[in-house]
């Protein structure tokens, strides 16, 4: 009878009780969130736009690619669309191949297999070293991206 209780408590350790999987939270509320990113004044196309969450904003990293006109949409890592309001740091990266073709971060190619090279400075594609600084909104919105350089 013994073994029966401690194998029955094993069972239902394992199961959680019906609730999450254990070590798993929940998405947080996300906010529809566009923008368009420029350099120079021109639209940035094909290049991979990253919110990193700050102390205040909840969540995972969100993400968008910016089209031929430099506009993105943001979605989470996860799946979510949109991103959870807050403080974030933002990355834009922009590979070319040696002709100057961009190449579209879609997940079908890296970049060092087609030996595409950086074309964004550190202080806009590092985690680290980033200048851009956002703020999501409770309701989301547009966030324009200006950015100057070469």
């Amino acid at each position: 009878m013994k073994n029966i209780v401690c194998a029955l408590s094993f069972v239902l350790l394992l199961s959680g009780c019906g609730g999450a999987p254990v070590g798993t939270k929940p998405l947080p509320k996300t906010v529809p969130v566009t923008g368009i990113v420029t350099m120079n004044d021109k639209p940035l196309s094909s290049a991979t736009v990253t919110f990193f969450p700050q102390n205040t904003a909840g969540g995972i990293e969100c993400y968008g690619i910016t089209d031929d006109d430099g506009k993105f949409k943001l979605t989470q890592i996860r799946g979510a669309e949109g991103a959870p309001p807050g403080d974030y740091k933002v990355t834009i990266s922009r590979f070319v191949k040696k002709d100057g073709t961009p190449i579209k971060m879609d997940g079908s190619v890296a970049p060092a297999n087609v030996d595409a090279v950086e074309t964004m400075p550190p202080q806009y594609n590092s985690p680290t070293d980033t200048i851009l600084t956002v703020k999501v909104a409770e309701g989301g919105g547009e966030i324009p991206l200006k950015l100057s350089g070469r």
